[in-house]
């Protein structure tokens, strides 16, 4: 019996293992299949110079915006200019109630005019006293070279040292403490006017640059405090606009260039523009690097509006093939060589590119052949067809 279940259990091992290869043959052989009937179409790479066009798009900004915020507290006396004027560097923009401000100031003066005055008694003070300690001081000298000599009493020595120490004292305190009082004094005085002449100062606040103001939410008779956003002014004389190019461009633009551009709402209108700005390094996505358009605005156009700056670039010669040819994955580039009816996946560097061509800096040479046709289904070691035409 035991025989029997053996041969049964080898029999069974048998028949799955011989189903297994049959499955695996017949899939190898499905794939086979589907790989030789998988067609594409072929290029040769070649080698040119390609013309593209290089397009930023964006919004006008001024040359400059600058925010102007209170740097005093106070009521707003007078605005003799509103939003939409515009406005010279320099220009008086607003002007704030000083009287608090000039009557504290005249206080600090008063008490800085009182601190010299005592400072100055102290300086005469100092000068009688130390007339006095001279004297004081001679008088004690002469009485104890006597007393050491028995020519005067014990008390007539002790009461002439009494005198000379309190004169002494008095001397070192009008010399030094009261005079640095009253220096204190000074000091605290001068640094009050400094403050209430800069707040006062500050209570004209004038324009920072020539411009047009373009916002201000404020009135006259309104109280502001310091840090307040009172007005914007923007610089239109100028108007920029900034973006991005891919790394690809960099060898073909520089600062200066000149370039065209349209704004949206004027489709028929071409103005000039320059580049002003490359940034040196890559924004934080990587292979794309900031620049900046400068536009001189003779024609008052309006920061804000929407344009299409258009940048012409001939590369230099470099092995060219068609756009389809390239599969983008994974931030890496990639074609399909075709040899011997197998296609091999290479990593290549593309450059510029137009609507139809590419340029290929590395990865593939003049005279290869490649797969332009379901580049995107293609594997690496596939075997294809290659269609004939």
């Amino acid at each position: 019996m035991k025989m029997i279940k053996i041969d049964q259990m080898r029999r069974s091992v048998s028949l799955v293992t011989l189903s297994m290869l049959l499955m695996i043959l017949i899939s190898g052989c499905a794939n086979s299949t589907v790989a030789q009937d998988l067609t594409v179409n072929v290029a040769t790479a070649g080698e040119d110079s390609i013309q593209t066009e290089l397009q930023l798009t964006g919004v006008l900004l001024p040359k400059d915006l600058v925010n102007i915020s209170s740097k005093a507290s106070g009521q707003i006396l007078n605005m003799p200019k509103q939003v939409g004027e515009k406005v010279a560097k320099g220009e008086v923009l607003i002007e704030l109630d000083t009287k608090t401000l000039e009557a504290q100031l005249q206080q600090a003066e008063a008490g800085l005019s009182a601190a010299k005055a005592a400072y100055a008694s102290a300086q005469n003070q100092a000068a009688l006293l130390k007339i006095s300690l001279d004297q004081t001081e001679k008088t004690y000298l002469d009485t104890k070279a006597l007393f050491e000599t028995g020519a005067v009493s014990e008390g007539t020595y002790t009461d002439t040292t009494s005198r000379y120490n309190l004169a002494k004292k008095q001397y070192e305190n009008a010399a030094g403490p009261l005079q640095n009082q009253a220096l204190a004094a000074i000091e605290n005085a001068e640094a009050s006017i400094h403050t209430l002449s800069v707040q006062k100062e500050n209570s004209t606040i004038i324009s920072p640059i020539d411009g047009v103001i373009v916002s201000g939410d404020i009135q006259s008779g309104e109280i502001v405090s310091p840090g307040m956003l009172l007005l914007s002014i923007a610089d239109l004389s100028t108007l920029k606009m900034k973006g991005t190019i891919a790394q690809a461009y960099l060898p073909y633009v520089t600062v200066n260039d000149k370039v065209d551009f349209k704004v949206d709402i004027y489709p028929d209108q071409i103005y000039d523009a320059e580049i002003s700005k490359i940034g040196p390094m890559a924004v934080s996505t990587g292979k794309i690097f900031p620049i900046e358009i400068t536009i001189p605005n003779e024609d008052q156009l309006m920061a804000g509006l929407s344009a299409r700056f258009e940048i012409e670039v001939k590369g230099k010669p470099h092995v060219m093939i068609p756009l389809n040819a390239v599969v983008n994955a994974e931030g890496q580039s990639y074609v399909y060589v075709i040899k011997d009816q197998v296609a091999i996946k290479r990593e290549v560097v593309t450059g510029l590119k137009n609507d139809t061509s590419v340029e290929i800096l590395s990865g593939l040479e003049k005279g290869e052949v490649i797969a332009i046709t379901n580049t995107h289904i293609l594997q690496d070691q596939m075997l294809v067809k290659i269609a004939t035409e």
